[in-house]
């Protein structure tokens, strides 16, 4: 159970949180939160809804939005794609506050050979790439930093996602532009070591040193830390009115 410390005191105080909401990276689950399922008690990962073919990332998003409760105080935040359609999401919905965690505010901080391969792969038959995601345990040691643990569950979640859903993904990040300002704050914590989403290409409030692409299973603490730290201003603001 999650238990915030009380600014000054230290002493540990029962609150009342508002629902958190985190979203997934492209290939990855639910099981990519399981550091942060085990500690804090509203943390929900809301499946995705049905991609439609040629829907642009902001689309899903305003779709996606429509299918979540927002009737209650509510933070909303994501790794990587999900950190991107969280912010999407945030346009159309009123969240306490965005938590980018090894994520981006626009599809331009992925580097571009990305770019290349997946303009590459667009006319290669789903048949071939599917077969392709038998080097899954190679790609997944692209996350530096991870435990042999950690690299056969990335393995496993790469395996699991369909394949139509990895290739409209990938180019849907490609031709986002962006969500623009929004009407609440924006959190980002990211790993200096990021390969996919390079710490150079954004501007997090906070780095962890050796941190990967998937800092939320590789640097639990760290992460789970931050995500109390900007859920206590919070819970604090909603009971001063």
């Amino acid at each position: 159970m999650l238990a915030l410390l009380c600014a000054g005191c230290g002493c540990r105080a029962p609150m009342n949180p508002p629902r958190l909401i985190l979203l997934p990276g492209l290939a990855a689950d639910a099981r990519v939160f399981a550091p942060q399922l085990a500690v804090f008690d509203t943390l929900e990962v809301p499946p995705w809804p049905a991609f439609r073919k040629n829907e642009s990332l902001a689309d899903f998003a305003r779709r996606m939005a429509g299918t979540l409760d927002t009737s209650e105080p509510f933070i909303i935040g994501g790794v990587s794609m999900g950190g991107m359609i969280a912010l999407e999401i945030a346009r159309h919905t009123r969240p306490q506050c965005v938590i980018l965690i090894g994520s981006s505010r626009d599809g331009d901080s992925v580097p571009r050979y990305f770019r290349w391969f997946e303009a590459l792969a667009r006319p290669i038959p789903d048949r071939i790439l599917g077969a392709g995601r038998a080097i899954a345990p190679l790609l997944s040691r692209q996350f530096n930093n991870v435990t042999p643990e950690q690299e056969k569950l990335v393995a496993e979640m790469i395996k699991s996602t369909p394949i139509d859903f990895i290739r409209w993904g990938a180019r849907a990040i490609f031709e986002w532009p962006g969500a623009g300002e929004l009407d609440c704050p924006v959190y980002h914590i990211h790993g200096d070591a990021d390969r996919l989403i390079p710490s150079a290409n954004v501007r997090p409030d906070r780095l962890i040193e050796g941190g990967g692409h998937l800092i939320s299973i590789t640097h639990p603490e760290q992460v789970n830390a931050f995500i109390a730290e900007y859920m206590k201003p919070q819970m604090n603001a909603d009971e001063r009115r």
